[in-house]
């Protein structure tokens, strides 16, 4: 079931990329262009009614791609997801003290277990 959401949700983004791409910017963009881009489109639908079904396509998109990646969320939640280590210890209660943390190579560091005397 992840799975067969996860490749929705692909799908979902590469019209929701595309959707983005065609439409026309205060530059032109790809959708400006009249040897590609939305070329085609806009002699079919004609600019104005490209342009809002565009922004429809969009909008509907963007609140796909939302609900799929919030129902991906719930679903690996709820799973038995593996854990790291530290957050397994940190459940157990475990600390680790820093003299048992390895030392970085190359520095030696002598611990003293006399208390610093005062001359």
């Amino acid at each position: 079931m992840l799975t067969f959401v996860i490749i929705l949700l692909v799908i979902v983004s590469l019209l929701l990329i595309t959707a983005i791409l065609m439409q026309s910017s205060k530059g032109g963009g790809l959708g400006g262009s009249t040897t590609g881009g939305m070329g085609g489109l806009n002699s079919v639908l004609g600019g104005r009614h490209a342009a809002s079904f565009l922004a429809k396509a969009t909008q509907y998109l963007a609140i796909a791609f939302f609900v799929l990646i919030i129902i991906i969320n719930f679903m690996v939640r709820g799973s038995n997801v593996q854990q790291s280590v530290v957050q397994e210890q940190a459940k157990k209660g475990v600390v680790t003290s820093s003299s048992s943390l390895p030392r970085p190579a190359g520095i030696d560091v002598e611990e003293s277990t006399v208390p610093f005397e005062n001359e």
